[in-house]
Order: structure tokens, then C-alpha cells, then sequence
């Protein structure tokens, strides 16, 4: 299943003081923004990251009063989502694909959704401040639902000029987390992950994308770093963080 997102309709506090609109963004497979400062494109791509967010079940409203329009492609059929939230409430969602209304929920939060295996609609009410497509998300019911879920876990948004991690290390464990490649501070056990599940070719990628940004590197890895010494109960702790080793430049940058 593939599903990209293709066109986005967006308002915030419509009407109100501070209205805030993204009227037609049109998005292909790679896509470059560009405009003065303060012309709204960061703020484009937060309001896409935080409605991917809300997907994760417990996550609430970034925004109070918001509205979206979403147009997607589902490996060549239209899917199309519209949330509008008010006062932290929904009140309006709707699901439109394979040609019909699948899903629709008005104000109250009560709405009907189709049932794949009885193919019928039924009525349903989750709480107000929840979405419907993740409130009632079941593959076996409700499969149209399934695109927007893998969308939402599927966006990344890492935010350069930023840290990006550079301020965190890693203390080595037998039994540790499974590292969150959502977080971008969390740098250094997600190049851990990729190393360990793809082994060298992960590596040699990374290099070669520095490479096209004439960002030459020779190697880079996980290093103890050379500035930062933990001590615990009067004995140096072993730290590692991620460290580059940039060509032309003597030892190795944390």
C-alpha cells in the first residue's frame, strides 16, 4: 500500500481574530518551499505534522479551531479526509473513498460509519475531543481507514536548525528502549538501529548523501565523545554519541 498526500486545504481560527488559511498546497513526491520569512512555511509543514500526531492514540488538538481538507492517493484510488475542530471539539469528519462517503460525524460527535463485513452503515459516538479514524480503527471493519493511519506513522519531520540531537548521548544497555525515529533527538540509537539492521549499505548511504551536499565525510559512527566525561560513584561511565570524521580535518567531530 502506498499513499501520499497531494493536495491540503487548512484554516485555523477562521473568522476570527489571527485567521490563519492554506488555501491549495499542492504536493508531489519531493517539493521544495520557498518564500520570505514569516510567510507561513513552517508553519505549512507543523499543521501537517501535528494532524499526524494526533493519529497516535492518547494525542490531543494542537489547535483549538482548526479545519482540514486532504486529498491523498492511495496506490492510484482518491481519499479524501475533512476535520474541522472547534473548540476542541469535532465537529465535522468525514472519509470519502472507493467512490462514497464512508465515514461522517457532525456536531455532538454522533456519526455513521460503513461496515465492510456486514456492508451497512451504523451509528456511533466516540468522545468529542477524539478522532473518529482512530477511535473506530479496525482493518477487518473498517479498511478504508487503514491509508490515513499509515500517512500519519509515516511522516517524519525533523527541523534543521536545531540540535538534532547533538546535545544528547548514549549510555550503553542490555535492555534498552526501542529508539523512536519520530524524535530527532534521538539521533544516536536511530543511527544504532540502522546499523544494526542494515549493516554497512546504511552507512555508506549516509555518506554518500553528505557527499552530494559537499559535506565530505570519511566515516562517521558511534564514538565516545572526546569533550564529555560521566562519572558515577567516583567511575567513569562509557558514553557514546554520534561522531564524524570530516576529510581534511584531524580527529573526530562529536
Amino acid at each position: 500500500m502506498t499513499v501520499r498526500l497531494k493536495n491540503v486545504q487548512y484554516g485555523e481560527r477562521v473568522g476570527r481574530a489571527k485567521e490563519w488559511t492554506l488555501d491549495g498546497l499542492t504536493l508531489w513526491p519531493i517539493n521544495l518551499l520557498v518564500g520570505r520569512n514569516a510567510t507561513g512555511k513552517t508553519r505549512s509543514l507543523n499543521i501537517l505534522w501535528n494532524l499526524a500526531q494526533t493519529f497516535a492514540p492518547g494525542r490531543t488538538f494542537r489547535s483549538q479551531n482548526c479545519g482540514y481538507d486532504l486529498f491523498f492517493d492511495n496506490d492510484g484510488s482518491a481519499l479524501r479526509y475533512i476535520l474541522q475542530i472547534e473548540d476542541g471539539k469535532v465537529t465535522r469528519e468525514e472519509v470519502h473513498a472507493a467512490g462514497g462517503q464512508q465515514l461522517v460525524r457532525g456536531a455532538g460527535g454522533e456519526g455513521e460509519i460503513l461496515t465492510e463485513t456486514e456492508g451497512k452503515r451504523i451509528r456511533f459516538k466516540p468522545p468529542q475531543n477524539e478522532l473518529a479514524a482512530v477511535a473506530r480503527r479496525d482493518s477487518l471493519q473498517h479498511p478504508f481507514l487503514e491509508p490515513l493511519h499509515e500517512w500519519a506513522l509515516g511522516v517524519r519531520h525533523y527541523t534543521f536548525g536545531t540540535q538534532l540531537g547533538k546535545g544528547h548521548i548514549v549510555l550503553p544497555l542490555k535492555v534498552a528502549p526501542e529508539p523512536d525515529d519520530r524524535n530527532p533527538e534521538q539521533v544516536v540509537a536511530i543511527f544504532r538501529k540502522g546499523e544494526k539492521e542494515m549493516g554497512p549499505p546504511f552507512t555508506q548511504a549516509i555518506l554518500r548523501d553528505m557527499a552530494l551536499m559537499h559535506y565530505n565525510l570519511e566515516d562517521i559512527g558511534i564514538y565516545p565523545p572526546e569533550n564529555i566525561v560521566l562519572v558515577q560513584g567516583g567511575v567513569q561511565t562509557e558514553v557514546f554519541a554520534l561522531g564524524a570524521r570530516e576529510r581534511g580535518v584531524s580527529g573526530i567531530v562529536d
